[in-house]
């Protein structure tokens, strides 16, 4: 006879549920979260295209979007990190978000080039119209180690800013 006849198996719970499986879901949670991967960019056109299909669809569904913020130059990257510590969770000098040169944004017309570049240098030109004004960024883009990354981005039309010259609140 078995030791708990209310209990045959003493392997699994009431439910039925291996003690097991309910050891490796407690296990599971206290593991830390997975760490995304760093962005890997591996064409800047392509990259740019795609956060900007990002910014589409989420107008298009009223939500936001949050692009990635992990390839940046060390050069850009300082002055973005220093400018978010200054700013201590308020707005700090870059208070608009530069892909689309505006705190709100809805993007017509979206076109998406490059100019020729070098091994190591590429510039991806977005031209669009957002509220209805015409926009146009450069996104210049350095390849560091085997890997391409943002090195500073400016508007050539009216409001005309450079992204690194913002986070320095310089004018």
């Amino acid at each position: 006879m078995h030791p708990n006849p209310t209990h045959p198996n003493p392997s699994h719970d009431r439910k039925g549920v291996s003690v097991l499986s309910r050891a490796l879901i407690s296990l599971r949670c206290l593991a830390p979260a997975a760490v995304p991967a760093p962005t890997r960019i591996d064409d800047p056109l392509r990259f740019v295209t795609g956060v900007f299909r990002h910014f589409v669809a989420a107008q298009s569904t009223k939500r936001s979007y949050e692009p990635p913020e992990d390839f940046y130059t060390p050069q850009l990257e300082k002055l973005i990190r220093a400018d978010k510590k200054q700013a201590n969770g308020e707005a700090g000098c870059l208070d608009f978000v530069f892909w689309t040169g505006g705190q709100d944004w809805t993007i017509k017309q979206l076109k998406i080039t490059s100019e020729p570049g070098t091994p190591d240098r590429q510039t991806v030109i977005a031209s669009f119209l957002n509220l209805d004004g015409p926009t146009e960024i450069h996104f210049d883009f350095r390849r560091l180690n085997g890997r391409w990354l943002l090195d500073d981005a400016r508007s050539v039309r009216e409001p005309r800013w450079i992204l690194s010259k913002i986070l320095k609140c310089a004018p």
